[in-house]
């Protein structure tokens, strides 16, 4: 979390298994992050491994609760591999985050 900005990379998060779509990070600045997973997908585990999926909303807010927050968008790609036992699984993470406003969503 530390890519979206000043103090998220030792940050607290609240996570509830109610609603495990949505995480949030408060930075010791008490700025505030929130990541809420609007689409999710998996392939099928085949021999040796999967992929998965993620396209997230990001909320920003540098000053806490009463900051107007910056709305970004987040697509996380995933590959997992394995070997026959799955004694050892590896993965490769690529993530993607884009500013709605200036590619022209918004």
């Amino acid at each position: 979390a530390g890519a979206y900005g000043p103090g998220f990379g030792s940050a607290k998060a609240r996570w509830e298994p109610s609603n495990p779509n949505v995480c949030t990070l408060e930075s010791a600045t008490g700025a505030l992050l929130e990541l809420k997973v609007t689409k999710r997908s998996f392939e099928v585990p085949g021999p040796g491994g999967f992929g998965s999926s993620e396209y997230s909303r990001v909320a920003v807010a540098q000053g806490g609760v009463a900051a107007v927050p910056q709305i970004l968008a987040r697509r996380l790609q995933t590959r997992y591999r394995f070997d026959d036992n799955a004694s050892v699984i590896e993965a490769l993470e690529i993530q993607n985050v884009y500013d709605p406003q200036a590619t022209g969503f918004a």
